[in-house]
């Protein structure tokens, strides 16, 4: 069986209400996780600003979004050092719809095939063409762009591309998601949607205030 390990960019002081649903949910499913210490928008240096400097892009750039570029690089930075097959990146406002474990277990035989990595939640509700959403049979397509960054599963070797990829980025001007899906647009990045969904992004449907603002 494959080792995954799980990341959640969260911090309980800041976020009490999220990480403790996630900490019952995974409790219940006796599930070991690391919770990222994220910088927000208002703990950003002067430092990490300064790292985002060409500024091309065509609309206003916030410091929220700016702080999840950060919390990605500092993650796979962290990755890196670590020995896994697979990882699980949870954003902490995420809420699950169906047992984890039994999820993962129907994703062996795709896991076999040594993906770089799949978007797992429903992702902002964006799909593929190629997916039939009346079908709950599970559905895997290729894709050349991310689904949101709420729901996210990396091998070691796809985590080892994108932080070599970001390192190479230098000083960023897009978004996160908009910043990777430059990396999945390469042809030896094997990336896919994953249908159905395990998760649904609470701050996209009212259980929680965004932090994006």
């Amino acid at each position: 069986m494959e080792r995954i390990c799980i990341y959640v960019i969260g911090d309980e002081g800041r976020e009490p209400e999220r990480i403790a649903y996630l900490k019952k949910y995974f409790s219940e499913l006796n599930l070991q996780v690391t919770y990222f210490q994220p910088t927000y928008k208002d703990t950003l240096t002067y430092a990490e600003l300064s790292r985002f400097t060409k500024n091309t892009h065509k609309r206003l750039f916030k410091n929220s979004e700016k702080s999840l570029v950060l919390n990605f690089l500092y993650l796979f930075e962290t990755l890196e050092k670590q020995d896994f097959d697979y990882v699980l990146i949870l954003e902490s406002d995420i809420i699950f719809s169906g047992n984890l474990v039994e999820y993962m277990e129907g994703l062996k035989e795709f896991l076999k095939t040594n993906p770089d990595g799949a978007s797992l939640g429903s992702g902002c509700d964006l799909i593929d063409d190629s997916i039939n959403v009346d079908d709950m049979s599970l559905q895997i397509t290729k894709s050349n762009r991310l689904r949101c960054t709420d729901t996210l599963l990396f091998s070691k070797a796809g985590s080892i591309k994108i932080i070599e990829f970001l390192r190479d980025y230098g000083a960023f001007d897009e978004p996160i998601d908009n910043c990777i899906d430059i990396l999945l647009s390469k042809n030896d990045f094997k990336f896919y949607w994953v249908w159905p969904s395990i998760s649904i992004q609470g701050s996209q449907y009212g259980y929680y205030a965004s932090s994006i603002q």
